[in-house]
């Protein structure tokens, strides 16, 4: 009894309980560490879940596969998901998982070839001034081409006689295709009437279907001639949602159906189409203003002399046909500063690393554009205004969540509010992450971040509230390096403030009021004339001359018949008499200095232009800024936002243009609240928010800037607080540049049979493997106890793996067998099943000898509790549900095998096991557990049975089995858990006591539950010498006898005479 805990008045007696018998607490669960891919989630980086409902919400559902209609913009769910399957049949039983998403990753030093990302591997031509009229029957070359769609009806003068526009058309990207060889043109009716058509054979001759403008037929339908090897097609297509002949119906929009290597013959397509903007080309029609609904900042402007009103036909007469609903013409296209260097090429709205850029086609995060302030000047200093001088705040990045993000997620500012507060003027605002299909009438909110500020030593500081912390990859050193002040409290995106506004150097009252939106390629027009003109200036906002083409007469320039030089853009455009023949705009019929004009238009994502656009009953709850309806008036999500947001082909996120892409780039916009404008009624009641481009600056001298009233009576102000105080208050923006870093040709971008003799320095795949092994080599960084990745056989990546474990020497790979059953993914012969001989041979070869691993054979078929599907997966997804049923009902001691814990059949597996790839005889199975490879087996009455509990240890010891193995395990982490209790103590009898008082009830209930037959713990001057005391260390001993599974069973059945006593 501590006497000194009581205080002793008066005589009594003093009763107290001290409870010695308290066990010690057990380690927290640490569980597996899964690697693989899923749906979503945070990527190369291990994440802890405690539940399958934990799973699901941060990474998405297990998937079966199987799925590949768009897999262009829906994504690539055409295989199973084994890592998902695996954390879903280890916490069926248990409840912490720990995973690692994979996204494409190329090492820092890569040699050239195999880089992440992906390519068309074909030349546009074979000289530096490539053509693309040379796509044209066998010597097809391949790439990217675009379909631009015109207007019907080309506004201009025919009568023109003086510098003057003779003909001017604006069109827009509709669509892109991808050819490795091949290629794609149009035929039907010219601008003159006259038809032209392509052969389809073997390998077509696209014949006259090159760069050339064609009308729509009678119903609007293209006709497009399809060119590829031993492919040819004609097809008709339209560019009208819901139409049987739209064009995401009627062309393959499946990447994976061009590679040879995993699709067979006769199911091969040479070419896939991308990105389609047919709601944006819907949007620019409809518009009623030419490109001002699609460009609505000051992107383009056009002059009032470019959009006259008289129509000039081109030769359309009723005899020819009548008018069509639109012209195309499809150009071949290619990523700035790649042709000139003759390199591979494709569009250049794409990720991968090309020609000479800097960029990498890795994973990458998302972003936003910047977030500004509001313009401080009002007045005529407004007449100076503009987004670049406005004081950048912040941005946000995806999460480590590769493209999903942008596919899925939007964010908006609402609730801005000023200070009103003299002595502290910074203003408040929310943030809330959004599911990018709602609508500001139903708007679905994941994430809320209230009363934000721009205050660094305020608690409300955005950054302190959502998190700016990330992590990158140090290739030297090989491990996670994070960077960042404050914690992540969002689960999908992070903020990066100005280093001004972190410092607190900026001007208090400011809010955050606008934003850059994506970046896009500048828009390019193309001149005809008479003779050779001079490139002419661009338009107001477009003032480059590299986007201006010049071509004389015929279309020719110098002697290079079809060609024009490559623009700052790299786009060429070819044909041998140019884009328009014959009729009234032949460009023969030019006289003088007249020219015709034609505008390529980029597609950009759309603004909301007013608040009553879609019957909002309060215009107070419209959200300007990026609008993702598929028209004006209709909300519905717009699923070509997906391809308006992708990267482009340098992967280039910039903040403002600079020298190295100012000529080729430029956002697609920039919005703010301070050229937003309220329509009021008499008593100042608002009936409408409209955004107005340019009229913070054209209006300087209007006092009145944010306020006009019905009857055209102006209300005063013109401080930015005056259209918060009518109650504007909300944008939105979207995230661009996002990608997975996968080559989008493979249905599995990690295939084994891509990995075959591939170094991380020579592909992307292996690399990426590997670097997910490195990231959890440190004990420090990831605490697991089993380890695993799924479905990978490569040896090269499962040594490097066991070796990992070894180091550590706190976990047990579950590893995967080369020889093993193939699915049909990862070739173009269909499904090859494994056999004994092969895996047994194999490992054999590898002479491993490490009880830090085990393997299993073979596959087995499953069925997916969500879809109902059969599913083949690997034997590591199996053994890993085994053992986290057995670690539930028993102890992980115990063996994860027969038919007690080892029983699949019946539901032990966390899954639905109901089938194997190879029923194996008894032979079969004493030939694998000989290799120390643990048989799964197939029974007539018991069922699927894992029946081996064998590690990869060849010599002889108790560590050659699972169990005594995780028994080990378990006992270590336990015993260092209690010795981080005293580490720093005295190294005195008092802290040994400590120590054993503690770890021999632990001991003791592993003995009690089976763990082990008997122990003993040492630690006294024996073990802890003078001398050690001296070098500041305990040493202990710890002597197991760990329990033994029976694998055996011999009994004797002994029949005797009749008249024998058993007592002899």
């Amino acid at each position: 009894m501590a006497a000194k805990k009581f205080k002793f008045v008066s005589p009594g007696i003093f009763l107290n309980e001290i409870d010695n018998s308290q066990l010690p607490r057990e380690p927290r669960e640490v569980g597996p560490m899964i690697i693989g891919r899923t749906q979503r989630g945070p990527a190369m980086r291990p994440v802890q879940v405690d539940s399958f409902a934990d799973f699901v919400e941060m990474f998405g559902e297990p998937h079966p596969g199987g799925k590949g209609v768009d897999v262009w913009r829906e994504g690539n769910t055409q295989t199973p998901l084994y890592a998902a399957y695996a954390a879903q049949a280890w916490l069926k039983n248990s409840s912490t998982c720990n995973v690692i998403r994979l996204l494409g990753k190329e090492h820092s030093s890569k040699s050239s070839g195999g880089e992440a990302g992906w390519k068309t591997s074909a030349k546009l031509g074979s000289s530096t001034t490539p053509v693309i009229a040379d796509y044209a029957g066998s010597a097809a070359k391949g790439g990217a081409y675009g379909l631009w769609v015109f207007p019907s009806r080309l506004s201009g003068s025919a009568a023109a006689t003086n510098v003057t526009t003779r003909v001017h058309a604006t069109g827009t990207l509709a669509a892109v295709w991808y050819f490795d060889k091949g290629g794609i043109g149009l035929v039907g009716r010219q601008t003159d009437g006259q038809t032209i058509t392509g052969g389809v054979a073997t390998q077509p001759n696209l014949g006259g279907a090159r760069a050339q403008f064609i009308a729509t037929d009678a119903a609007g339908n293209f006709h497009a001639v399809v060119s590829g090897s031993n492919y040819g097609r004609k097809i008709v297509f339209n560019l009208a949602p819901g139409n049987k002949n739209h064009i995401r119906r009627v062309f393959n929009t499946n990447p994976t159906l061009s590679n040879e290597s995993i699709t067979s013959y006769n199911s091969r397509i040479p070419y896939w189409l991308g990105e389609s903007f047919e709601y944006e080309l819907s949007m620019m029609e409809n518009s009623g203003s030419g490109l001002n609904y699609i460009l609505t900042s000051s992107t383009v402007a056009s002059t009032g002399a470019e959009h006259a009103n008289t129509a000039v036909n081109a030769g359309f007469t009723a005899a020819k046909g009548g008018t069509p609903k639109y012209f195309g013409v499809i150009l071949g296209i290619a990523p700035f500063n790649t042709l000139n260097s003759n390199k591979n090429h494709s569009s250049h709205l794409l990720p991968f690393r090309q020609g000479k850029t800097n960029a990498s086609g890795d994973s990458t995060n998302p972003a936003t554009g910047w977030f500004y302030s509001q313009d401080m000047g009002g007045g005529a200093n407004s007449g100076s205004y503009h987004a670049n001088k406005m004081q950048k705040l912040f941005k946000f990045h995806g999460l480590d969540l590769g493209a999903w993000v942008q596919d899925n997620v939007k964010v908006s500012i609402t609730n801005i509010d000023y200070s009103t507060n003299e002595f502290y003027k910074y203003g408040k605002f929310d943030v809330l992450v959004r599911r990018i299909d709602d609508t500001d009438r139903s708007p679905v909110v994941l994430e809320r971040y209230s009363n934000c500020n721009l205050d660094p030593n305020s608690l409300d500081y955005v950054a302190r509230q959502i998190g700016d912390r990330y992590v990158t990859f140090n290739n030297n050193d090989r491990r996670l390096v994070e960077k960042g002040m404050y914690r992540n409290r969002s689960k999908y995106i992070r903020i990066e403030m100005n280093t001004d506004v972190d410092a607190g150097t900026t001007n208090e009252e400011y809010l955050p009021f606008g934003m850059y939106g994506p970046v896009k390629y500048k828009n390019w027009k193309y001149i005809q004339a008479n003779a050779a003109i001079a490139p002419q200036v661009g338009d107001t906002h477009e003032a480059a001359v590299a986007n201006t083409y010049a071509m004389a007469r015929g279309g020719h320039v110098a002697a290079n018949a079809g060609d024009i030089t490559q623009n700052a853009q790299g786009i060429f455009i070819s044909g041998s008499t140019g884009l328009f023949t014959g009729g009234n705009i032949n460009e023969a019929a030019l006289t003088g200095d007249q020219q015709s004009r034609f505008y390529f238009v980029f597609p950009s994502v759309a603004l909301r232009m007013s608040a009553s656009q879609d019957n909002l009953a309060n215009p107070a709850d419209a959200f300007f800024g990026a609008w993702t309806g598929r028209a004006k008036t209709n909300p519905v999500f717009n699923p070509g936002i997906k391809d308006l947001v992708k990267p482009l082909s340098d992967g280039t996120l910039y903040d403002t243009p600079g020298p190295a892409n100012a000529s080729y780039l430029n956002y697609m916009w920039t919005f703010s609240l301070d050229e937003v404008r309220a329509r009021t009624g008499s008593v100042g009641v608002v009936h409408d928010f409209t955004y107005v481009s340019g009229s913070r600056v054209n209006n300087a001298d209007d006092a009145n800037k944010h306020v006009y009233a019905a009857t055209n009576n102006f209300s005063t102000g013109s401080s930015y607080r005056d259209i918060l105080d009518l109650g504007c208050d909300s944008f939105t923006a979207l995230f661009y540049g996002g990608t997975d870093g996968f080559d989008i040709t493979e249905k599995d971008p990690l295939r084994n049979t891509l990995l075959a003799d591939k170094t991380e320095k020579s592909h992307y795949t292996f690399n990426t493997i590997k670097e997910a092994i490195d990231i959890i080599k440190d004990p420090e960084v990831a605490e697991y106890n089993l380890v695993s990745v799924p479905g990978v056989t490569h040896e090269g990546l499962t040594y490097h793996l066991l070796q990992t474990v070894e180091d550590r020497a706190d976990a047990l790979a579950v590893i995967d067998l080369k020889g093993d059953f193939q699915p049909s993914h990862e070739g173009n012969d269909g499904r090859t099943y494994g056999s004994v001989t092969t895996v047994v041979d194999n490992l054999k070869d590898r002479a491993i000898n490490s009880s830090y691993g085990c393997v299993y054979y073979p596959w087995v078929q499953i069925r997916d509790t969500l879809y109902g599907n059969l599913v083949f997966v690997p034997p590591s997804v199996a053994a890993l549900g085994a053992m986290s049923y057995t670690d539930r009902v028993k102890a992980p001691w115990f063996a994860p095998a027969g038919f007690n814990r080892g029983g699949l059949t019946s539901g032990v597996a966390g899954l639905p096991v109901i089938n194997v790839t190879d029923k194996l005889t008894s032979k079969d199975r004493d030939k694998l557990y000989d290799a120390n490879i643990n048989p799964i087996a197939s029974f007539p009455n018991e069922g699927i049975v894992i029946f081996g509990q064998k590690t990869l240890q060849v010599t002889r010891s108790a560590l050659d089995r699972i169990n005594v193995r995780r028994l080990l395990l378990f006992v270590k982490k336990g015993v260092s858990a209690i010795a981080s209790d005293i580490l720093f103590e005295p190294n005195v009898r008092e802290t040994w006591d400590r120590f054993i008082n503690r770890a021999n009830p632990f001991l003791a209930d592993v003995k009690a539950r089976f763990g082990l037959t008997d122990y003993k713990l040492v630690l006294d001057e024996t073990t802890t010498t003078p001398d050690l005391i001296d070098q500041n260390i305990l040493y202990a001993k710890v002597f197991l006898k760990p329990a033994r599974a029976i694998e055996f069973i011999a009994v004797d059945f002994i029949i005797t005479n009749t008249g024998a006593a058993f007592e002899d």
